[in-house]
């Protein structure tokens, strides 16, 4: 995350999963009540751009990936649901990304 104060240098700052979840959306609704410029993931906006809420100030630059990850307890077989599941998101988050 990129923090700039009035008067200073901008630092690169990084933030604990938890912390960096709930300031995601604190910005972003900071954001929608027209306080500023958000930088989040397009899952996060995508209604918001589509109804006009939000513009996308820079659509040529791209942020570095995110990974994402599926946690589920080990056993020697994976219920057919849970990999029916993990392939649906996979093919939904390669849509998103494409």
């Amino acid at each position: 995350m990129l923090y700039t104060a009035p008067g200073e240098n901008a630092e690169w700052l990084r933030s604990l999963s938890t912390a960096f979840w709930l300031a995601k959306h604190v910005a972003l609704n900071w954001a929608l009540a027209g306080c500023g410029l958000v930088m989040n993931s397009w899952v996060d906006v995508k209604d918001h751009l589509r109804s006009s809420r939000l513009v996308h100030v820079l659509p040529e630059w791209r942020s570095e990936s995110a990974p994402v990850c599926a946690l589920f307890p080990s056993s020697r077989q994976l219920p057919t649901r849970v990999r029916v599941f993990i392939d649906a998101m996979v093919d939904s988050l390669a849509r998103i990304a494409s």
